[in-house]
């Protein structure tokens, strides 16, 4: 197997509009050891690009992604040194995901599995269709789900539920999973490729100072840092002297849509 077979595409989709595509689709997008080091090298310039606004994460065709490459286990599981460098490469890929200083839109659909799912909730926003199915087995071979991925599904779906998917290892559609919290949105199978782009389009016409910044913040909530009362106040009145602001206020005073 090549990265030519198994590869992390990042493809601009529109002005400001960036999508990273997972394809390895002859394996439902399962992710083999080279792509898990793959993506954070991918994400790295898109982390300083101020032209991003949105970033789109899909599988290629008709999966997300049926998570680690089953096919690797024997010789990634042989060994600690080997288990620990494929743990070390999921772990850096959710990171590389959180440090995308924009909102990001998980697009989903048929496999959402183990790590696929991982992926997923690294992302700010998760859109599912009617064809996605979602678990997270590794009880089934004995393994445990990474630390730091099961603190965002406590965080995502609750502390009872993410017991029950965990130690049940059972698999739950896309209504599930939106009635769960772990999906934000469902749509038809026809409709999610539209409105995930519709999404991240009308992101643009929102202050990208205003999404950093809020992006910002929830990321130091996730991390349980404090943020005292004199930080706070010093990041809301900063927001004042942002351009956006004058832009924004300007609008509201003469009745006009802002240009942001």
């Amino acid at each position: 197997m090549t990265m030519a077979a198994a590869a992390i595409k990042i493809n601009k989709l529109d002005q400001g509009i960036f999508e990273m595509v997972m394809s390895y689709p002859e394996r439902r997008n399962a992710l083999t050891l080279e792509m898990w080091q793959a993506i954070p090298d991918a994400l790295a310039p898109l982390q300083t690009d101020d032209t991003l606004r949105a970033l789109i994460i899909r599988g290629d065709g008709e999966h997300f992604s049926a998570g680690a490459d089953i096919s690797e286990f024997e010789q990634v599981f042989s060994n600690r040194d080997s288990a620990r460098e494929l743990y070390t490469a999921m772990k850096k890929t959710s990171q590389a995901i959180l440090d995308i200083p924009v909102p990001t839109i998980a697009q989903m659909k048929g496999a959402c599995i183990g790590g696929g799912c991982a992926v997923a909730m690294a992302c700010d926003i998760r859109f599912a269709d009617d064809t996605a199915k979602f678990a997270l087995p590794p009880a089934r071979l004995g393994l445990l789900y990474p630390y730091s991925d099961m603190k965002r599904l406590v965080s995502l779906v609750g502390l009872s539920t993410a017991k029950d998917l965990l130690f049940s290892a059972r698999l739950i559609t896309s209504d599930d999973a939106q009635n769960l919290g772990l999906v934000n949105r469902c749509f038809p199978s026809t409709a999610l490729e539209q409105e995930v782009l519709a999404y991240a389009k009308g992101l643009i016409s929102i202050s990208g100072y205003s999404q950093k910044k809020t992006k910002a913040i929830f990321k130091a909530i996730e991390a349980d840092e404090t943020i005292d009362e004199q930080q706070a106040e010093s990041i809301f009145l900063e927001a004042l002297d942002s351009s956006d602001f004058a832009e924004g206020f300007a609008a509201f005073l003469e009745k006009r849509k802002p240009q942001f």
